[in-house]
């Protein structure tokens, strides 16, 4: 009874300490991963469980999915699709076209490959944007075409409350869509859809 009752303290504290690794900030996957494996060799042989190699690997895999997903990575072995080589976000791949065109036209360009111009709807994803740099100013899916002051995404998604709209160039009547400009530092500001910008097109990675 005393031997199976230290073996059971023996698995809460490594699953405690474990648990510990997976939360802490100052961890990364690629620190972490030789400390569980440390912490489970240092027991002794009585005190593993048969099953315990595999819930380590189980643990170790979904502390990678964990830390991907917390960190924008892709969370399997997931690819772009071909020609989208510029960097990935979660689930999503991204593709510069450089040939500057009107909103409409780069709109669907991306549409007839299967995908959307780029969407900028959080924090997190504008410090990507601002990371990735393309070097240019580009067309995001942003527009108020069909409604004065009613932005909407390419996805078809309303405006939230996340807004990078620079306060240097307002929305006028004639300035229906959204460019990251290299003027304001990626600032949102708004353009007449007809002239001619690169842009990004956004889509889903390959499973």
């Amino acid at each position: 009874m005393c031997t199976q009752q230290t073996h059971v303290a023996g698995r809460a504290r490594v699953w405690g300490r474990l648990t510990f690794l997976t939360v802490s900030t100052a961890h990364s996957f690629s620190t972490a991963a030789p400390d569980i494996v440390a912490l489970i060799m240092s027991l002794p042989p009585k005190k593993i469980d048969n099953n315990m190699p595999q819930l380590v690997a189980a643990y170790i895999t979904i502390f990678a999915v964990i830390w991907n997903t917390v960190n924008g990575l892709p969370t399997n072995r997931a690819r772009c699709p071909e020609g989208y080589n510029d960097g990935q976000f979660a689930e999503l791949c991204f593709r510069l076209v450089r040939t500057p065109l009107s909103y409409d036209k780069a709109a669907t360009t991306c549409e007839s490959d299967g995908g959307k111009l780029v969407t900028d709807k959080n924090r997190a994803k504008h410090n990507y944007l601002l990371k990735t740099d393309f070097a240019v100013s580009y067309w995001v899916g942003l527009d108020d075409i069909k409604e004065e002051n009613s932005f909407v995404w390419s996805d078809g998604e309303a405006l939230g409350g996340f807004s990078m709209f620079s306060e240097s160039y307002p929305n006028r009547q004639d300035t229906d869509c959204v460019v990251l400009s290299r003027l304001t530092n990626l600032e949102w500001v708004p353009y007449d859809c007809e002239q001619t910008f690169a842009f990004v097109c956004q889509k889903e990675l390959l499973w």
